[in-house]
């Protein structure tokens, strides 16, 4: 199959890359592909399976023809970008901070108000104001993080419109994908317990001695900003 893409990809070098033209060859390498594991399935070896699937789409000179394509660059259709890898690992580098940065915001927020719970219930007034100011300073910390992540998301804006990816590098983030869907399955399965059973220090608490239900309350905001954690930095 890989001898089919680099054909490919040498038929359609001299051919500019506008929208129109690479949809074109991704539409193109699918049929091929098809064809190439139908052939296969029959029982051809590798090498007349790849000849067969070469000589029945002809040349690319032809197909332009018939689709009304010129070698020649019309000025007035505008190339879209190519990404390689260097683009797409600073891209995903840069996703595994902004799910970091994002949840660990978010933790911060429902921590700082599990933190007010204990020290209004242990220390009263005085325990509140503290709580309080601790909750703003998570709250700014929090934000800070938000406004950080955004700015650095500018940078990656161009990926919201179309570009190119040549084949390979598609074949492999989506080995890559695959890879990860165990841990993004474990990750997202725990989120889940953790949110049913974050009620469960309330209950216990309230169960215990209602004197505690601060406590409880607390220990339910932390369950739920560890599923939240989870939820972002997985997702």
């Amino acid at each position: 199959m890989e001898t089919i893409v680099n054909y490919l990809d040498n038929m359609f070098a001299a051919l500019p890359k506008t929208s129109r033209i690479l949809r074109l060859k991704e539409e193109l390498l699918a049929t091929m592909e098809e064809k190439y594991l139908e052939l296969k399935r029959e029982g051809k070896s590798e090498n007349e399976a790849i000849g067969i699937v070469i000589s029945e789409f002809g040349n690319i000179d032809e197909l332009m023809r018939e689709m009304g394509i010129v070698r020649e660059q019309n000025p007035e259709e505008e190339q879209i970008p190519a990404i390689g890898e260097p683009e797409i690992e600073a891209y995903l580098g840069f996703k595994r901070r902004f799910g970091l940065l994002v949840g660990l915001g978010v933790t911060l927020i429902l921590a700082g108000a599990a933190l007010l719970l204990v020290l209004a219930e242990r220390l009263g007034g005085f325990g509140t104001v503290i709580g309080l100011i601790a909750l703003f300073v998570s709250i700014a910390a929090a934000v800070g993080m938000f406004v950080y992540s955004g700015v650095k998301a500018e940078q990656f804006r161009y990926l919201k419109s179309d570009f190119y990816m040549p084949h390979e590098i598609r074949a492999s983030l989506m080995r890559r994908r695959e890879a990860f869907m165990p841990s993004y399955t474990f990750a997202l399965t725990a989120g889940v317990v953790l949110c049913v059973l974050s009620p469960a220090a309330l209950i216990g608490a309230l169960a215990a001695n209602e004197s505690l239900a601060f406590y409880g309350a607390a220990g339910t905001l932390l369950t739920i900003a560890g599923a939240v954690f989870l939820f972002i930095y997985a997702g």
